[in-house]
């Protein structure tokens, strides 16, 4: 009896966290390697920082407060946001670079306002072009267009006069500051942290695909319930949204080069597609000698999956040996196994010069 109550508990708790996990997902969007969260909290942190050291340092200042302000504001964000280099190094060096766009836009914007409107409306369009060009010479200089083009919108519009640069370049260079503390020290990057998320939140999908596939064989005899087909397609779908950003956040956090070979993702690419084949298989209503036959296979392929992502381990699996009489339900979990063992060699193989790496 006690056991029964427990395991309904466990139950109860499993599906209340499956629901906040989706219900965060949802609005959000997938974030396996909570690379997105991290930019949020250190664009939030800078922001607050930068916002509370003005406040204060103009307090007394009424109206003139509003271009350091919102400068130093505006510089803070973009700065966490915009700044993609590999390298810490790097990171720093485009840090400082982005005072220069930043002082010479809004005083740029804010002569041209003043003294020829037309000339400001022209030097908008330009400098858009010119951010939208920068993005093609690499990652430091998007930060520098993007910052460069906020800054020359905020002295369009504000119009602050020449006298107040000394209070924005003060106001620069607490935002940028604060945007160092942030990133450096607070909210450093963790590219082993990274890995073990993208690794745990893949696994978590792959179970939560395997217990609808599971669910679908229970009653391969009785009409196809659209309800379930809709549930086992949508953990399809979030399941490619999140290979999609994994992929991404994993070049991010190993810090390759575009032309690198990355074995995880070309993994990661194949374990989708043997998902997909297992889906379709199971949504084709196999024979019931089939899915008896697999269901019990689909359960324990689960549980060990599931195991795994409770201990942030790969999935050790070993790729079953499908004969060529085997129906399309046992052939596609057997190219789905396989996916899992090709997966876990390939985080030990990409995966392992981060082991000793920032966690």
């Amino acid at each position: 009896m006690q056991r029964g109550s427990a395991g309904a508990t466990r139950r109860w708790l499993r599906s209340l966290r499956l629901h906040f996990a989706d219900a965060a997902e949802a609005v959000f969007g997938p974030d396996p390697g909570l690379l997105r969260l991290t930019i949020a909290g250190r664009t939030t942190i800078s922001a607050a920082l930068t916002l509370t050291a003005l406040l204060l340092l103009f307090a007394d200042a009424g109206l003139a407060a509003a271009a350091p302000v919102g400068l130093g504001f505006m510089v803070s964000n973009f700065a966490n946001m915009s700044v993609r280099d590999r390298e810490r190094s790097q990171q720093a060096v485009t840090l400082v670079l982005l005072a220069v766009p930043a002082l010479v836009g809004v005083a740029l914007a804010s002569i041209l306002a003043s003294r020829w409107p037309w000339a400001a409306d022209i030097g908008f369009v330009v400098v858009v072009a010119l951010a939208a060009l920068a993005r093609m010479a690499g990652p430091r200089w998007m930060a520098v267009g993007m910052v460069g083009f906020i800054a020359y919108f905020i002295g369009d519009i504000i119009r602050p006069p020449l006298a107040s640069m000394p209070a924005l370049a003060i106001a620069v260079a607490i935002a940028l500051a604060s945007a160092a503390l942030a990133r450096f020290l607070l909210l450093p990057d963790r590219p082993g942290f990274t890995l073990r998320q993208v690794r745990r939140h893949i696994q978590r999908r792959i179970g939560r695909l395997l217990d609808e596939v599971e669910d679908l064989l229970a009653d391969a005899q009785a009409p196809l319930a659209e309800g379930r087909v809709h549930r086992l397609h949508y953990e399809l779908g979030r399941l490619d949204d999140a290979v999609l950003v994994a992929t991404d956040q994993i070049g991010t956090a190993r810090a390759l080069d575009d032309d690198a070979p990355r074995p995880l993702g070309r993994a990661l690419f194949v374990l989708q597609l043997a998902a997909e084949r297992l889906a379709r298989a199971a949504v084709r209503r196999p024979l019931a000698r089939d899915a008896a036959t697999v269901r019990p296979q689909v359960a324990a392929l689960r549980d060990r999956v599931e195991a795994a992502a409770a201990v942030g381990e790969p999935v050790l699996t070993t790729a079953p040996a499908v004969t060529a009489d085997a129906g399309a339900l046992a052939t596609a979990l057997g190219e789905l196994q396989s996916a899992l063992a090709a997966l876990a060699a390939a985080w030990a193989q990409d995966g392992r010069p981060l082991a000793g790496g920032v966690r």
